[in-house]
């Protein structure tokens, strides 16, 4: 990847990273071997960088949004309740911390996803 990685920059993830869906987001800086991202205020969320980087591709264009905090949440949910289909194993780690405002709306979304997930197995 020849863009560098400024905070404050957004950059597009063009595959899911085991539960954080894909999406734009925020970078926020380099710690370690992650390279962590932020969603709105008030969920962060760090991606392997060795394995993760070849995912990202930067947005310049200032008219594109950022994915959503109500979006990111239904899409991590969704993603929560099912396995991915291929596990990169302890080289594609992610973490996900989000505030704690949001683990009521979180919890609840996860309901969800699991009883259309039951309904759809039924049909």
């Amino acid at each position: 990847m020849s863009h560098k990685l400024i905070p404050g920059s957004v950059w597009e993830l063009s595959s899911n990273a085991n539960c954080i869906p894909a999406g734009r987001y925020r970078f926020e800086r380099e710690s370690d071997e992650f390279l962590v991202f932020s969603v709105g205020s008030k969920i962060t969320f760090g991606l392997s960088k060795n394995y993760y980087k070849p995912f990202l591709k930067p947005i310049e264009e200032p008219e594109h949004t950022k994915t959503s905090t109500q979006v990111f949440m239904e899409q991590y949910a969704e993603l929560f309740q099912r396995p991915p289909r291929i596990a990169p194993g302890l080289c594609g780690m992610t973490y996900c911390l989000m505030d704690s405002s949001l683990q009521r709306k979180f919890r609840r979304l996860q309901r969800l996803s699991q009883k259309r997930a039951r309904t759809q197995i039924f049909h």
